[in-house]
């Protein structure tokens, strides 16, 4: 699967997600496991979107 059809599937699961989070903090239930999986989908997606070098640049200077 190319990166064009990752980051759509994964944004419609993202927002699947918020939708499934939102009804359980109105519901006043727990949603440990869909924050979990939440984040590491963002973790993911940022992954596939591409930077530019002078970005890629400043996050290396910032080490130091």
């Amino acid at each position: 699967m190319s990166m064009t059809h990752i980051s759509p599937a994964l944004e419609k699961r993202i927002k699947e997600l918020n939708k499934k989070i939102d009804s359980k903090i109105l519901r006043g239930k727990p949603y440990k496991s869909e924050a979990r999986e939440h984040r590491m989908l963002m973790l993911k997606m940022r992954g596939t979107t591409n930077r530019t070098f002078f970005a890629n640049s400043l996050s290396f200077l910032h080490f130091f």
